[in-house]
């Protein structure tokens, strides 16, 4: 068992790759493609050399924000189009196609998704998986994470270096994964996918893009803690902890606190996406958004136990978002403080003790709820026009609702249970 902490300590090299055409024939067209866009010749150039110069020449003339951070030259033969980071540290996905099989690049004739050669691969303190990126507190040595095994715990704090690059790492699944108060802005951990990261620093951006490259730091953690702190003060956590959860069976997620100040604007400063039916998420404090990206919307999802509880210490009352339209599905949420909007799909049971939590409708659809008991505090399902089979309001709880709503069954009242009906 390792104790694993974020350090960012690899030195940035610029990523360096390289194409060559490889056949020439008059008959068809050359691209460059990133993130599905593309540069593409005429046809009938005339030989190799001149469809590597008509690459050069539209790759270095866009204005697209996917092809101005790299320059694109001549290295070696003629017939080579070389593309060249233009800041060290940032890398990119570039691939190439051949509108017809008479011609080839790297020796491909594909018409597309012809991967470059990889003369000088990307290296970044701001890369999930650096050589140099994580260290080994047991050891005393660096330790990436093709290193890790399933008993180590990894730890991101003490930090204010953002984690961007390669964020896949559900390779490497351990037993936990921990975000502190101390990992603080402007760092952050994953992307914003409604523009395009430029640079390593958190306004270095373009939006005239969305994001191509993976946006979430997908993780593989039997338990993952969110917001822990046990210093003096309230350090200025990260506005954007942006993870995906993986598939990890029977594991628990602990949100205690996150920034103030979500990074993105529109978009809570934690944001958790998954697919375990058996997955517990507790929240205590902060701002959490669930399956809350457009992206998110993409593929079904059970998101298992949602819990919502009073803060623990200095933290503040949750506040919550559970999005992603009908494709994902709650089994059951138990509210017991802060504030919930749920926009999601179909439960089997939500249970409101305390707080405030709402229902509305989502952009995609709704869903249908077997059950929604209210204990105490206030559950609102105005404007909310999908179905719920059964309702009940006990003690000291209070709904309120609308003719919006279809409720299958009769409402159950006990104690000082309320109904509201606004018309």
């Amino acid at each position: 068992m390792a104790d694993i902490y974020w350090v960012g300590q690899t030195t940035a090299v610029a990523q360096v790759s390289t194409f060559t055409i490889s056949t020439y024939h008059n008959t068809p067209t050359y691209s460059l493609t990133v993130g599905g866009v593309s540069v593409t010749t005429a046809a009938g150039l005339g030989s190799d050399t001149a469809v590597a110069a008509s690459l050069i020449a539209l790759w270095n003339a866009s204005t697209h924000p996917y092809f101005t951070g790299i320059t694109a030259s001549t290295s070696g033969a003629a017939n080579f189009v070389t593309l060249t980071a233009d800041t060290a540290g940032v890398p990119f996905t570039a691939t190439a196609g051949v509108s017809t099989t008479d011609g080839a690049i790297n020796g491909s004739t594909a018409s597309s998704g012809i991967a470059a050669t990889a003369t000088t691969a990307n290296a970044s303190p701001n890369s999930a998986t650096g050589a140099r990126n994580w260290y080994n507190a047991t050891t005393g040595a660096f330790f990436p994470p093709a290193s890790w095994g399933g008993s180590d715990n990894v730890y991101v704090e003490n930090s204010s270096t953002s984690i961007l690059w390669n964020l896949d790492l559900s390779a490497y699944p351990v037993a936990s994964f921990s975000f502190g108060k101390t990992f603080v802005t402007p760092a952050v951990a994953g992307l914003n996918p409604m523009q395009f990261q430029t640079g390593a620093a958190t306004t270095a951006v373009s939006t005239a893009a969305h994001e191509y490259r993976g946006h979430k730091l997908k993780i593989a953690a039997t338990t993952v803690t969110i917001g822990y702190y046990n210093g003096n003060g309230s350090p200025s956590m990260s506005g954007r902890i942006n993870l995906d959860l993986h598939t990890t069976s029977s594991s628990t997620a602990r949100v205690f606190d996150t920034g103030v100040n979500p990074t993105d604007a529109g978009q809570m400063a934690c944001r958790l996406v998954y697919n375990v039916g058996t997955r517990t998420v507790k929240i205590y404090g902060g701002n959490v958004g669930i399956a809350t990206d457009g992206f998110d919307e993409a593929s079904s999802r059970n998101l298992g136990v949602i819990e919502t509880h009073p803060p623990n210490g200095n933290g503040r009352a949750p506040s919550v978002v559970i999005g992603g339209g009908p494709n994902n599905d709650p089994t059951t949420m138990n509210f017991y403080a802060g504030d919930v909007l749920f926009q999601a799909g179909s439960t089997s049971s939500i249970n409101v003790y305390g707080g405030t939590f709402k229902m509305a409708n989502h952009a995609s659809g709704t869903g249908t709820h077997d059950d929604l008991t209210v204990y105490g505090g206030t559950a609102d399902v105005r404007g909310f026009s999908g179905t719920i089979t059964d309702h009940a309001v006990r003690y000291n709880g209070r709904l309120i609702r609308d003719n919006a709503t279809t409720f299958t069954n009769g409402l159950t009242i006990l104690g000082n249970g309320m109904e509201i009906k606004a018309v």
